[in-house]
């Protein structure tokens, strides 16, 4: 990491069986003093409830199918006012003066939805177009699109393309490797997007290579922001006024004057 710049590791993940293990677990290599952020579909959840993540992070949850977890030293806040039963959106305080915050989406598209993408996630991205904020989205689409690598191209992927567009998205996913595989099929429906600033902040996106599963593979990716130089300003409360005193008169008085000198 470079000098004056501050890294997160980030997680995109469906949360496949295999991947919930982990999860209950609270992913305890990335519970460290290191910033992190996972970004989750489907977590597992009890009476509509998320569970297994415990109360040492911070946990940011729409009612069923997506959640944000975050370490405590992220300055990551819930906005319920775009948080349905597929999308979670938590705002995240960079510190930076050039990219004062980013809105940080997790949003599960069901396919059996007549909707192709959640009415929360459009009124969202229709807030951060108009408030010129900006994204950074971690999604499970189901749909398909050459955009990010699928083989073939279908309707819902044609709507969410011309939605992508139409909110200047751009497309994060590298390479062609797919992010959901079965024994007899693989293809790409999980997919990462953001607005202009934020996609120069990640770097190397991935597939996980040490966790390959079946179903939906774990996308890694690092956040970085430059580190603004810290202000400093006097504390007059905590000053001694006594010895300052002392020192200017010591300094104004204590000298003979220059023409009397000899």
């Amino acid at each position: 990491m470079q000098k004056g710049h501050t890294s997160t590791a980030a997680l995109q993940a469906h949360l496949t069986p295999n991947l919930r293990t982990r999860v209950s677990g609270g992913f305890p290599e990335y519970n460290t003093n290191s910033p992190f952020l996972f970004v989750l579909q489907e977590p597992p959840a009890y009476k509509a409830k998320i569970v297994g993540f415990g109360s040492f992070q911070k946990l940011i949850y729409s009612n069923k199918n997506a959640a944000i977890y975050a370490s405590r030293s992220l300055h990551i806040w819930p906005m319920m006012e775009f948080c349905d039963r597929d999308t979670a959106v938590g705002l995240r305080k960079t510190g930076n003066n050039n990219i004062d915050d980013i809105i940080v989406v997790s949003v599960y598209m069901d396919i059996l939805s007549p909707g192709v993408w959640p009415a929360a996630f459009e009124r969202l991205l229709d807030f951060c177009k108009r408030k010129q904020k900006e994204v950074l989205i971690c999604g499970n689409t189901n749909v398909w699109s050459t955009l990010w690598a699928s083989r073939e191209m279908n309707k819902r992927g044609e709507a969410l393309e011309d939605l992508i567009f139409s909110k200047n998205l751009t497309i994060i996913n590298k390479g062609t490797q797919p992010t959901f595989i079965t024994c007899s099929a693989a293809s790409t429906i999980d997919v990462t997007m953001a607005t202009g600033e934020t996609t120069n902040l990640i770097r190397n996106w991935r597939i996980h290579p040490d966790d390959f599963s079946f179903h939906h593979q774990l996308i890694e990716f690092g956040i970085t922001i430059s580190a603004q130089p810290p202000i400093f300003s006097p504390n007059w409360k905590l000053g001694d006024f006594s010895i300052f005193r002392k020192s200017l008169d010591k300094m104004i008085f204590g000298r003979r004057p220059l023409s009397s000198q000899g």
